[in-house]
């Protein structure tokens, strides 16, 4: 029995120091599979700020092309109701002779203002130039029938041409070049339309249209300026609440979203029946 006893510690002893040496090893391993655990959540954690940018872009892209998608159906309804009016008028022709031409030039200047509206997603149709431009033609063309009837019955006449106004040829062309996606040309001759005529009742148009080329040109900060402008000096332009709603959108695409969801939801406040205030609306859900 006092043989054993040795043995018996000699075996007890060394279990003991097995037992230490297993639990130092899954120790070990424990704090390696924190160590993986941790540099996989950083990568995740990575990921996910990279990709926050990109989710925020799609969700303020698919807002708009909602609410662009409710403004041309809203359009569409439009053109509908005058057609059909249209269409009753001529029921009774002699009585409603002259409703019709005015309803039939309205259809048209709707129609006009809807493609482009359509084409652009988003491009902001000024109803009145499209109206304008139509009665301008109109009238040049009156003008040349009356000249060639006056031809066949008298000597001509010499008249000198009527001068052209500078200051719409000047906006014209700024325009013209929007249009053409020339954003660059366009801002140049707007600010020299705004710096030339500063009196001009369509300086805060000019002002206005200088925000969305350097919108086109991703030039957001500049664009703000531009739109503060119209806010600032013009309250009572008819651009000043599309302005409003193009400054919150392009501090949304500056990263400054704090500062864009206050300004779309003061255009949501001050202008709730609006179209911007339901482009504005459907931006705010998106984000």
């Amino acid at each position: 029995m006092k043989k054993l006893l040795p043995l018996l510690v000699l075996v007890f002893f060394s279990a003991s120091c097995a037992s230490v040496k297993d639990i130092e090893t899954l120790d070990a391993r424990y704090q390696a599979q924190e160590q993986s655990i941790e540099a996989l959540s950083k990568q995740r954690r990575e990921i996910d700020k990279a990709l926050a940018p990109i989710q925020q872009n799609q969700a303020e892209t698919d807002a708009r092309i909602k609410s662009m998608r409710v403004e041309l159906a809203e359009s569409q309804g439009r053109i509908e109701l005058l057609e059909r009016q249209i269409q009753a008028l001529h029921t009774d022709r002699d009585a409603g002779a002259q409703a019709l031409l005015d309803l039939t030039e309205d259809l048209e200047d709707l129609k006009a203002a809807w493609r482009q509206m359509a084409s652009q997603l988003g491009f902001d149709v000024d109803l009145e130039a499209v109206r304008a431009k139509r009665i301008s033609a109109a009238q040049k063309s009156a003008n040349a029938t009356a000249s060639a009837e006056n031809a066949t019955m008298a000597a001509p006449e010499t008249k000198p041409p009527a001068p052209k106004d500078p200051a719409q040829t000047l906006y014209d062309s700024a325009r013209a070049a929007f249009e053409a996606k020339e954003y660059g040309k366009g801002q140049l001759l707007w600010e020299e339309f705004a710096s030339t005529y500063p009196k001009h009742k369509l300086v805060s148009n000019a002002l206005f249209w200088q925000g969305e080329c350097y919108f086109q040109m991703k030039d957001y900060a500049r664009a703000v300026l531009k739109y503060q402008d119209v806010i600032d000096k013009h309250k009572k332009s008819i651009k000043y609440k599309t302005a409003l709603l193009k400054q919150g959108i392009s501090f949304m695409r500056l990263g400054r979203i704090k500062a864009g969801r206050l300004l779309l939801q003061d255009v949501v406040d001050k202008f709730p029946k609006s179209t911007e205030a339901k482009r504005a609306k459907g931006i705010l859900k998106g984000n």
